[in-house]
């Protein structure tokens, strides 16, 4: 260990000033621009002052001046963003400008690289609006620093590891604002590179001289010759302190993402560009997406069906564009590894730069499973990489998978498009450096779909204000775009008519500047057979026990689970219920009509075969990852051929054969036409709720919270359907949502 380490800063003056903070005003600019100082607080060797500022500023900074002489170093919590530039303003001339400063906020990415948040704790104050104590905050300076005075011991102090103080020192001496994080660390035994000692080093130890590789050697050169003037070299220390812990479910910290942008950059260029070379460790390894797969699921190659126009892996092609930073639309069919297109490349994100993948998925049971087949299935070895956010967790549930995002134990987060509406869902996103957005059953974004959802097209404009970007102008070609300040857009889904594929593609473009590459796999299963039976109504009980007989009886070729649809919930719970009784099945019903503990338990028992079989609506359509499901049928025509693919493809993921089967009777088809009717949307309906919500328009910023209940009950609103309607809430957000598309909302 090198014999000053340990040493603490002697003669520090721990500084902390309140000042007030400028009221919401009206607008109009203010003069003079600088918000008055309120309090000072300070400690210097025991001694504490601490005085209130009334009127005379300058009168209580002479004091302070006089209290902190012999002070050597002037240390404090964001002292650079804050203390320092603002006394500048006030009182250029004040003697501790010509001290160094040290700020805790600084040193603590370096000290600390695993834990992504490094604001100051108040544990002094009860309740979080208390006033602060400037003279608390600066002990509690001193704490912090005791703290990072000890990390770097343990982290640094032991043979071999010192260099990287002399790393961190050589980066931060070419600015004169860190000239006392720069001498902190001479004292500390740091040593003032050159050049070319940086250079060597650098290659040495991060690409495999000195073990395994961390980075790629040429993005390495590239980011070291850029350094040398200066550019970017404060953010190089903080790249290389995250890279010493990368892949230990850590995440660069939001605050150095907003104050140095360039580690972004920095990091990109070391882990995520592919040189190409064969001698390059890093990317020999990093950048093999068949590597890659055996790494993460064991895997020896990808799914040689659907292939590509060259004959060659679909799926391996979708997984090689993502992972090269590609936007894409996938049509891919049921049970065709549309999941490991997504996953693997959000592991790699991940372990490479900490990043989060936020998966758009339209069923809370699809959610859930893939969830824990995930983490159950790939080789993770460092704890749960996947979280969900949905309706069916409990508050302790939710506020865990919050904290895995939060800290970067997760990888994936799961969502419900509604959930983006959650300011503090979006609050938690805005932590993390989002990698790529997902939108599984990706069809349901468009209104030529069967299955429209309304929230999937707020997923651009919450990805547009993560990003702090502005809707492109349009008619802007998205390849003059800045690619890189977006993450990735990955839509999959197993059906999509043309004029769906047409409207998907066209509405990144419009919202978000980018082109999504299309890979169309088709829809065909070889392993499933298809059968129609024309039906009477009082035979389709028999029918239903013949074809269970035949799929999933212990005596069938290869037992598993059915599926059996319905178009109504209380066709499913009647027949869940006779199956039960006069089968002696193991059997529930699932549908929205259950309250959520229910179809939790539901989804769990038949995910884990406790269950023989799920009477369900097409809530539980596509919301099914299950390997062993034997035989679908469906007890009622669905409402489209689109329903219909999904809901039958959920057999056989196991490419093992499987049965699907639909019972035809004619008064189901009339059935039906009367749903869908039941279920439109006119423009009266329309034009109806924009009228109701702008009668409601009462606040200053035009801002409105309404339910869809409280909307259809403002007086004088005359819609086809009422708040009694078991749609009605869908129909109402439908609405809203066409509405803010076309921008009268």
């Amino acid at each position: 260990m090198h014999p000053r380490i340990r040493q603490p800063v002697n003669h520090a003056l721990y500084l902390d000033l309140e000042v007030a903070l400028p009221g919401p005003g009206d607008g109009t600019p203010r003069v003079p621009p600088i918000p008055p100082l309120r309090e000072v607080g300070a400690v210097l060797e025991g001694r504490e002052f601490r005085r209130k500022v009334s009127s005379n500023a300058k009168a209580v900074l002479r004091e302070l001046e006089l209290f902190a002489q012999g002070a050597e170093w002037v240390v404090g919590h964001n002292v650079l963003g804050h203390d320092a530039p603002f006394l500048r303003q006030i009182a250029p001339n004040l003697e501790l400008h010509q001290l160094p400063w040290v700020d805790t906020l600084y040193l603590s990415p370096l000290a600390f690289p695993e834990n992504p948040y490094h604001r100051i704790i108040k544990d002094y104050k009860v309740r979080k609006e208390e006033k602060n104590n400037p003279v608390a905050d600066a002990k509690l300076s001193r704490r912090i620093l005791e703290d990072e005075e000890a990390a770097f011991a343990k982290r640094f102090g032991a043979r071999g590891q010192s260099e990287m103080l002399s790393l961190f020192r050589t980066c931060f001496s070419k600015e004169a604002a860190f000239v006392g994080l720069t001498h902190w660390l001479g004292e500390k035994g740091a040593l003032a590179w050159g050049e070319a000692q940086l250079r060597d080093w650098c290659l040495d130890r991060f690409c495999g001289g000195a073990g395994e590789a961390s980075v790629c050697r040429a993005g390495l050169q590239t980011v070291l010759d850029r350094a040398s003037s200066g550019e970017g070299r404060a953010a190089l220390a903080y790249a290389f302190s995250w890279i010493q812990i990368a892949g230990a479910n850590s995440v660069i910290s939001p605050w150095v993402r907003h104050r140095f942008p360039e580690v972004l950059t920095i990091l990109r260029r070391l882990r995520d560009e592919d040189c190409g070379c064969e001698d390059c460790a890093w990317c020999r390894v990093e950048h093999n997406p068949d590597g890659l797969l055996g790494q993460w699921f064991g895997f020896d190659s990808y799914r040689p069906e659907p292939h590509n126009d060259e004959g060659k892996s679909l799926q391996r092609s979708i997984v090689c564009h993502s992972l090269r930073g590609g936007s894409h639309l996938a049509i891919l069919p049921t049970g065709g590894g549309k999941s490991l297109c997504f996953q693997l490349p959000a592991l790699v994100r991940h372990r490479r730069r900490g990043q989060l993948t936020v998966v758009i998925s339209p069923l809370q049971a699809l959610m859930k499973d893939q969830v824990d087949n995930l983490n159950e299935r790939a080789k993770l070895g460092n704890g749960r990489l996947a979280a969900t956010l949905n309706g069916l967790q409990t508050p302790l549930e939710r506020g865990a998978a919050l904290q895995d995002v939060v800290m970067g134990d997760a990888a994936m987060l799961y969502l419900s498009p509604e959930q983006l509406r959650n300011r503090n869902v979006q609050r938690v996103l805005a932590q993390r450096e989002i990698g790529a957005w997902v939108l599984d059953e990706a069809h349901c974004l468009s209104g030529w779909g069967h299955d429209f959802r309304p929230d999937y097209l707020y997923v651009a404009k919450v990805i547009r204000k993560l990003c702090g970007l502005a809707k492109p102008a349009a008619g802007v070609d998205p390849k003059e775009t800045d690619s890189h300040q977006l993450p990735v857009v990955t839509c999959l889904t197993a059906t999509a008519k043309q004029e769906v594929i047409k409207e998907i593609v066209q509405h990144f473009r419009e919202e978000l500047g980018i082109e999504l590459a299309v890979f169309e796999g088709g829809t065909d299963r070889e392993n499933l057979e298809f059968t129609v039976r024309s039906v009477g109504k009082g035979e389709k009980f028999a029918l239903v026990c013949q074809y269970l007989e035949e799929a999933i009886s212990p005596t069938a070729a290869s037992s598993g689970s059915a599926i059996i649809y319905h178009s109504t919930r209380q066709s499913a719970d009647d027949l869940a219920l006779r199956l039960a009784r006069d089968r002696n099945l193991r059997v529930r019903s699932y549908h929205a009509g259950l309250d959520s503990a229910k179809r939790k338990e539901t989804q769990i028992l038949f995910s884990t075969n406790q269950l023989d079989v799920v009477c369900a609506t097409n809530a539980f359509g596509m919301g099914v990852d299950k390997d062993n499901v034997r035989l679908v049928l469906h007890y009622d025509i669905p409402g489209s051929l689109e329903n219909y693919i999904q809901e039958a493809g959920r057999a056989g993921r196991d490419q093992q054969g499987a049965l699907c089967v639909l019972l035809y009777n004619e008064e189901d088809l009339d059935a039906q036409f009367r749903l869908g009717s039941f279920s439109r949307l006119t423009r009266k309906d329309i034009a109806e709720i924009l009228r109701a919500i702008r009668k409601r328009r009462s606040r200053h910023d035009h801002q409105i919270v309404m339910t869809p209940g409280e909307i259809l009950r403002v007086p004088g609103t005359q819609t086809t359907f009422g708040t009694e309607d078991r749609d009605a809430p869908t129909r109402v957000k439908t609405a809203v949502s066409w509405l803010e598309r076309q921008e009268f909302l």
